[in-house]
């Protein structure tokens, strides 16, 4: 009797080895299920911000390549091929001859803050011909083209004894930046 309730044990041992066994597979494929899943719907999470950031993206480049079409319609012609100094110099010379200045004279070109920079003054006559209306709308204007940057610091009205009238000073700056013409301040 005992040797027969010693082999039932045994048996029962062994099934339950077996199902505990088997408890245990099924716990550990369902552990892996649970971590395959979860990693799934990560990935599947990073891939849709990989999709929206390349169109993102997309638009960002469409934008700097617009914004970059714009800044090479704003630059002079011969940017490239030109010395800083020429490009200021061919600018003062489209400003005063825009202005119909009578007057012109300048500093040397100076490095301050990254830019390089030409001080002016400008003597412009007023008459019936060219009002004071009209000279600040073309000085206006001037100011919002690009490169060089126009800066007017000071206008003042006079009067003229060499000129028989009234005549406009006018004080201001060429500015050009000293890193994108290719010299460093």
């Amino acid at each position: 009797m005992i040797i027969t309730m010693l082999q039932q044990s045994r048996r029962l041992l062994h099934h339950f080895s077996m199902v505990l066994l088997l408890f245990t597979l099924l716990a550990v494929t369902l552990a892996s299920l649970v971590r395959y899943t979860s990693m799934l719907e990560t990935t599947i999470i990073k891939q849709q911000a990989v999709a929206h950031n390349t169109a993102a993206m997309g638009i960002s480049v469409r934008e700097i390549e617009k914004s970059s079409s714009i800044l090479h319609q704003l630059l002079p012609p011969g940017y490239k091929s030109q010395s800083a100094e020429k490009l200021i110099y061919t600018r003062l010379d489209s400003l005063t001859k825009n202005l119909q200045a009578i007057d012109v004279s300048v500093k040397p070109i100076e490095t301050h803050e990254g830019f390089l920079l030409l001080e002016f003054s400008a003597t412009v006559p007023i008459s019936s011909n060219v009002s004071c209306t009209t000279t600040l709308n073309r000085l206006g204007q001037q100011e919002t083209l690009a490169f060089p940057l126009v800066s007017i610091q000071s206008v003042n009205l006079e009067h003229s004894v060499t000129s028989n009238g009234l005549v406009m000073k006018i004080e201001g700056t060429l500015k050009l930046p000293a890193q994108i013409s290719g010299i460093s301040a």
